[in-house]
């Protein structure tokens, strides 16, 4: 069998890359935005700035070369150049409501193709592929000591680095680790339970059953729906055809006795989580109201009459309008229209079509990876009913980061 020429080193730098994925992610997940002591507007400067900066440093301190792969420099250039062709078109438009800081927009690309190169400019190999998913495990669980901490009002100082909301409100009581957004923690716990469904340890059952009560303590509906669309991937995905029938009833049957032991348990985040979610369930069927899908349905009027007003090219992010977009395909339509809508589609394609080829690799640690991203990515979907969630703060930076690390896996996917 000849050898892979291909297969060499990007750089030889690999002797520093797993302490460096290490204290990348320490930086992304643990430090502070500030919002409780200043604006969300100047937290995240001040979060995107200074890790920007901090993860330079290392990058010049450990002399890595920096390099960005073509592939990225091409997919984000593609998605800047569209974001400024809208807003440029849209500012001479008449009656146009494109602000100048507007224009900021064009920059976002830019932070997702370094947090994209990120892995390729360490030298980030196959090898460090378990030491990353294990890191990445403990710091998922390891910052829930900031939602246990919460209640215990010595900690609040130390909270409001973190946090925007009131002590004892309902988004401050859902657990979202250093996050502050719930579904934001929960599209990151999301990886966390898609790593652990291709990993084999001791407890992997267990660990998944207490993923899967985390997401109800979690209480954002949409990372409900894509856990039970994740756990649904993997299942159909898995091989076996009668092991899949047979288990169909022993999960519907384990799904009904947790969720008659929860509503039974005596605590109130639990309680205030399921009922929130069965609040959905009545109000879709027409016998209550819900406020959080009253929102958003104002909010698809909304992004209706916006693609309206211009289904092209889109109207710009409108960052003074009064009604926020908070549905992912919704502000991509309304904000950068088809072609805007086109070109992020097109790259989320190209990610999962990375994972989805390298997920047949013969190299269990790629595979497991790329299956586990695979289904990420799928869940991306779901979580954006709530929120345009590749692109909040903390999770763009995971989630570019961790689609760098498919692209040299799908590389190597022959190794």
């Amino acid at each position: 069998m000849t050898k892979n020429t291909n297969l060499t080193p990007i750089c030889n730098c690999s002797v520093n890359s797993k302490r460096d994925i290490r204290s990348i992610l320490f930086l992304i997940f643990l430090f502070p935005t500030f919002w409780g002591y200043m604006s969300i507007g100047k937290g995240q400067i001040l979060y995107l700035f200074a890790t920007f900066l901090i993860i330079c440093i290392l990058i010049f301190y450990r002399q890595y070369k920096i390099r960005f792969p073509i592939i990225g420099l091409s997919l984000f250039t593609i998605l800047s150049l569209c974001y400024f062709f809208t807003l440029s078109i849209n500012s001479f438009l008449p009656q146009s409501s494109v602000s100048f800081k507007d224009f900021s927009d064009v920059a976002r690309p830019i932070f997702y193709l370094f947090f994209f190169s990120l892995p390729y400019i360490i030298g980030f190999s196959v090898s460090d592929t378990k030491y990353l998913i294990k890191t990445y495990l403990i710091i998922v669980t390891g910052i829930l000591v900031f939602d246990i901490i919460k209640f215990i009002p010595i900690f609040y100082p130390i909270l409001r680095l973190y946090t925007l909301f009131e002590v004892e409100s309902l988004n401050y009581s859902r657990f979202a680790g250093t996050f502050c957004f719930c579904y934001n923690f929960g599209f990151a716990s999301l990886l966390g339970l898609a790593f652990c469904l291709y990993s084999k340890f001791k407890f992997k059952y267990l660990t998944i059953i207490i993923y899967v009560l985390l997401f109800v303590l979690i209480g954002s509906r949409s990372v409900m729906i894509a856990c039970v669309a994740l756990l649904l991937g993997y299942y159909f995905w898995a091989p076996g055809f009668f092991r899949k029938i047979i288990a169909i009833p022993i999960v519907v049957i384990s799904c009904v006795l947790l969720y008659n032991i929860l509503i039974n348990i005596d605590i109130p985040i639990i309680t205030d989580s399921i009922n929130y979610a069965e609040r959905l369930v009545d109000a879709l069927s027409g016998t209550a109201q819900d406020g959080s899908l009253n929102t958003r349905s104002s909010q698809l009027s909304r992004v209706l009459n916006l693609f309206d007003r211009n289904p092209l090219i889109g109207n710009g992010p409108i960052k003074d309008d009064d009604i926020q977009i908070e549905i992912q395909l919704g502000y991509y339509l309304s904000a950068w229209g088809l072609l805007g809508t086109f070109v992020f589609l097109s790259i989320i394609a190209v990610f999962f079509y990375w994972a989805n080829s390298a997920s047949s690799s013969h190299n269990p640690i790629i595979s497991n990876f790329s299956k586990a991203n695979r289904l990420w990515i799928i869940a991306s979907f779901f979580v954006g009913m709530s929120t345009p969630i590749t692109d909040q703060m903390r999770v763009f930076q995971i989630f570019y980061m961790m689609q760098g690390v498919q692209y040299i896996l799908y590389r190597n996917r022959n190794s």
